[in-house]
C-alpha cells in the first residue's frame, strides 16, 4: 500500500535578491516571502536584507536590478538571521516561486552553509511553469514576470526589485493562474 505524503495548508512564495546568478559564487542579498494559509484564508509577510560578506565578486547589474547599496544595506542581519526567520514563518509550508530553479538553488546552498534545518515541505513548485501551461505561447512575448503580471492586468514590480514584491507578484500571479 502506498502511504500519501503528508498534506500542508500552508504555501510559501519566496522571491530572493542576489548578487548575481550562480548560487556557487554569488549571495543572497534579501529574502521577501508571502505565506498563505489555504484553510484560514490568512496570509503574512516576510522581507529581510542580508549582508553581503563578499559585495566586491557581485555583479554591478545584478546590483542595479536590486538597487542595492552599503547605505541602504547597513542594517542588514546575517544570512542565518534572515533564514532563521525565514523558517519560523514558512515552516512545514510548500516551497513556490516564481522561478523556482533559481531561488530554490540559492536557499539550498545557503541552509547548508549556516546549516540551519530547510523548513520546508519537500514539494517544491513554479508559478513560471503554472503560466507556461495556462497563457497560450501565442498571447506573451515571454514568461517574465514582468510579462506574465502585465497580460492578468497585474501591476508591474518596481524597477528597482524588492524581494518582498517579487513575492506578492509570484502570489498574485499564482491566485489569478489558479482562476483562469
Amino acid at each position: 500500500m502506498i502511504i500519501p505524503p503528508p498534506r500542508t495548508n500552508k504555501i510559501a512564495f519566496v522571491d530572493l535578491e542576489t548578487t548575481g546568478l550562480n548560487p556557487s559564487k554569488a549571495e543572497i542579498l534579501e529574502i521577501g516571502a508571502v505565506v498563505y494559509d489555504i484553510t484560514a484564508g490568512t496570509m503574512q509577510e516576510y522581507s529581510a536584507k542580508v549582508k553581503p560578506l563578499f559585495i566586491e565578486r557581485a555583479d554591478p547589474k545584478a546590483l542595479e536590478i536590486n538597487g542595492y547599496t552599503e547605505e541602504g544595506w547597513k542594517d542588514a542581519g546575517t544570512l542565518e538571521e534572515a533564514l532563521a526567520g525565514l523558517g519560523e514563518i514558512a515552516e512545514g509550508a510548500t516551497f513556490f516561486a516564481y522561478n523556482v530553479s533559481f531561488d530554490w538553488s540559492f536557499l539550498e546552498v545557503a541552509y547548508s552553509a549556516t546549516e540551519l534545518p530547510i523548513p520546508f515541505h519537500y514539494h517544491r513548485l513554479c508559478v513560471m511553469s503554472m503560466a507556461t501551461i495556462k497563457i497560450p505561447k501565442s498571447k506573451v512575448q515571454s514568461y517574465s514576470l514582468k510579462t506574465v503580471c502585465a497580460y492578468l492586468g497585474i501591476a508591474p514590480e518596481p524597477k528597482i526589485h524588492r524581494a518582498l514584491n517579487g513575492a506578492q507578484k509570484a502570489f498574485e500571479v499564482y491566485m489569478k493562474l489558479t482562476k483562469v
